[in-house]
Protein backbone atom coordinates (compact mmCIF):
# COMPACT_ATOMS: atom_id res chain seq x y z
CA UNK A 1 0.00 0.00 0.00
CA UNK A 2 2.62 2.30 0.99
CA UNK A 3 4.44 1.10 -2.27
CA UNK A 4 1.45 2.71 -4.35
CA UNK A 5 1.32 5.41 -2.44
CA UNK A 6 4.58 6.36 -3.00
CA UNK A 7 4.28 5.47 -6.73
CA UNK A 8 0.98 7.67 -6.68
CA UNK A 9 2.82 10.60 -5.20
CA UNK A 10 5.91 10.44 -7.68
CA UNK A 11 3.61 10.26 -10.17
CA UNK A 12 2.08 13.59 -9.67
CA UNK A 13 5.26 15.04 -8.89
CA UNK A 14 6.73 14.09 -12.22
CA UNK A 15 3.50 15.08 -13.87
CA UNK A 16 3.80 18.56 -12.21
CA UNK A 17 7.10 18.57 -13.63
CA UNK A 18 6.18 18.46 -16.88
CA UNK A 19 3.20 20.69 -16.31
CA UNK A 20 6.40 23.69 -14.83
CA UNK A 21 8.50 22.50 -17.78
CA UNK A 22 5.40 22.59 -20.53
CA UNK A 23 4.15 26.25 -19.15
CA UNK A 24 8.02 27.50 -18.72
CA UNK A 25 8.47 26.84 -22.31
CA UNK A 26 5.01 27.99 -23.43
CA UNK A 27 6.09 31.58 -21.54
CA UNK A 28 9.19 32.01 -23.31
CA UNK A 29 7.28 31.33 -26.68
CA UNK A 30 5.11 34.26 -25.49
CA UNK A 31 7.71 36.40 -24.11
CA UNK A 32 9.56 35.77 -27.92
CA UNK A 33 6.08 36.72 -29.95
CA UNK A 34 5.15 39.76 -27.67
CA UNK A 35 9.25 41.06 -28.61
CA UNK A 36 8.03 40.16 -32.24
CA UNK A 37 5.17 42.01 -32.02
CA UNK A 38 6.83 45.02 -30.51
CA UNK A 39 9.47 45.09 -33.37
CA UNK A 40 7.11 45.10 -36.08
CA UNK A 41 4.48 48.06 -34.53
CA UNK A 42 7.53 49.86 -34.42
CA UNK A 43 8.33 48.86 -37.78
CA UNK A 44 5.16 49.59 -38.87
CA UNK A 45 4.97 53.35 -37.14
CA UNK A 46 8.10 54.21 -38.70
CA UNK A 47 6.77 52.71 -41.87
CA UNK A 48 3.58 55.38 -41.37
CA UNK A 49 5.85 58.21 -40.37
CA UNK A 50 8.28 57.84 -43.93
CA UNK A 51 4.76 57.60 -45.65
CA UNK A 52 3.40 60.47 -44.20
CA UNK A 53 6.50 62.88 -44.58
CA UNK A 54 6.38 61.48 -48.42
CA UNK A 55 2.86 62.36 -48.89
CA UNK A 56 3.60 65.86 -47.47
CA UNK A 57 6.25 66.19 -49.72
CA UNK A 58 4.36 65.62 -52.77
CA UNK A 59 1.45 67.52 -52.04
CA UNK A 60 4.32 70.49 -51.41
CA UNK A 61 5.17 69.81 -55.00
CA UNK A 62 2.14 69.51 -56.50
CA UNK A 63 1.06 72.61 -55.05
CA UNK A 64 4.19 73.94 -56.25
CA UNK A 65 3.63 73.24 -60.03
CA UNK A 66 0.29 74.24 -60.09
CA UNK A 67 1.36 77.55 -59.13
CA UNK A 68 3.44 77.78 -61.22
CA UNK A 69 1.18 76.46 -64.31
CA UNK A 70 -1.07 79.08 -62.66
CA UNK A 71 1.23 81.61 -62.98
CA UNK A 72 2.17 80.78 -67.25
CA UNK A 73 -1.43 80.61 -67.73
CA UNK A 74 -1.92 84.13 -65.83
CA UNK A 75 1.11 85.58 -68.39
CA UNK A 76 -0.02 83.84 -71.44
CA UNK A 77 -3.87 85.28 -70.53
CA UNK A 78 -2.55 88.66 -70.47
CA UNK A 79 -0.44 88.27 -73.67
CA UNK A 80 -3.27 87.43 -75.49
CA UNK A 81 -5.41 90.11 -74.03
CA UNK A 82 -2.60 92.76 -75.24
CA UNK A 83 -2.29 91.21 -78.23
CA UNK A 84 -6.55 91.15 -78.48
CA UNK A 85 -5.48 94.78 -77.88
CA UNK A 86 -3.37 95.78 -80.13
CA UNK A 87 -5.44 94.23 -82.67
CA UNK A 88 -8.35 96.02 -81.69
CA UNK A 89 -6.02 99.33 -81.98
CA UNK A 90 -4.19 98.69 -85.23
CA UNK A 91 -7.47 97.77 -86.46
CA UNK A 92 -9.11 101.09 -86.26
Amino acid sequence: MQHLARENVQKVLMEQEMLCLELESKKKKLDSWGRELYKREALTEREKQNFDEEKKQIQAEAIQGLQFCHHKTVEKVVFCVGMHRRSILLGM
